[in-house]
């Protein structure tokens, strides 16, 4: 099962790398709107991952932290690859 929520982060994310605190909101809803449609389909295991937008933003430990807080889910990010030339 893949459930997604479009938050826009990207576009929120101020020229700072700042995630603001609408944008947090609405990610910390589409994380729980996601959290309920798994449990609606008995799902055992969520494993939540972030966009880029997220894993590059200044506040990212903030957001995470917010997030979890709220939802008792810690979202994970992959970490950026480095390319060998």
């Amino acid at each position: 099962m893949s459930e997604k929520q479009p938050v826009r982060l990207a576009d929120a994310t101020d020229r700072r790398g700042v995630i603001p605190r609408e944008a947090i909101r609405s990610l910390v809803g589409a994380v729980t709107a996601s959290a309920a449609a798994a449990s609606a389909h008995h799902v055992d295991r969520l494993i939540p991952f972030a966009t880029s937008a997220v894993r590059d933003a200044t506040n990212r430990d903030a957001v995470l932290d917010e997030i979890e807080a709220a939802t008792g889910i810690r979202v994970g990010f992959m970490r950026a690859t480095i390319r060998s030339s």
